[in-house]
């Protein structure tokens, strides 16, 4: 299936069955990471997934609030129509629909990642988000030539912000949370006070080349 991705000024064409197919270290288990287009905008499972994963999730957000059908859409068309930013959906080799992961560009050769989701675990290929992660990585940065890719997470996702560490990103920064965002959900208990408890965790993964 030929397509093309842009970011920015650059495109690139390609045959999604070789340029975002990704595999496990031992490439025993493989995915895709496909851009959001209008064809899967227009898929309402794709939305009510979307959906249901954010609301389900609290770990990832720092102040816990619930996302309509209307309110989601309304977000992710705003990536499809600007020219700036890539909103994946992670997708297993069944066709079904894994997670996701959006890439901004910030700069002439850098690039932040954001709205990691999780939705379905995968235990016969555990580490897909990770090796989705490393893919993408690699991809804006031997494709886009991006050089540096920021991260940001909260000092609780203690799972993710090891993901990260091992995708090669580092702690830069760790900032207190805004007084807006001193309630956090955590394990399904809510945290008063959260910004004397939890940080904000900014990261960064500088390239080699």
């Amino acid at each position: 299936m030929p397509t093309r991705l842009s970011l920015g000024e650059r495109t690139i064409h390609f045959c999604i069955d070789n340029l975002c197919k990704f595999y496990s270290e031992d490439r025993s288990r493989y995915g895709f990471l496909i851009p959001l287009d209008d064809y899967l905008y227009s898929r309402e499972d794709v939305i009510n997934n979307i959906v249901l994963w954010r609301n389900r999730d609290t770990q990832a957000i720092s102040n816990y609030t619930k996302v309509t059908y209307h309110e989601t859409a309304t977000y992710l068309k705003k990536w499809i129509n600007c020219s700036d930013r890539v909103f994946f959906l992670i997708f297993s080799a069944d066709n079904d629909l894994i997670g996701h992961i959006g890439v901004i560009l910030t700069g002439p050769e850098s690039a932040s990642l954001e709205n990691f989701r999780r939705g379905v675990s995968t235990p016969d290929f555990p580490d897909m988000f990770f090796r989705a992660e490393l893919f993408l990585i690699n991809l804006f940065e031997s494709k886009f030539n991006i050089r540096r890719i920021d991260i940001e997470t909260m000092s609780y996702n203690i799972p993710l912000i090891v993901m990260h560490e091992a995708a090669g990103f580092r702690v830069k920064q760790c900032v207190e949370l805004d007084p807006g965002e001193m309630e956090v959900w955590k394990g399904g208990r809510l945290v008063q006070d959260a910004h004397n408890k939890f940080k904000r965790v900014k990261m960064l993964r500088l390239s080699a080349g």
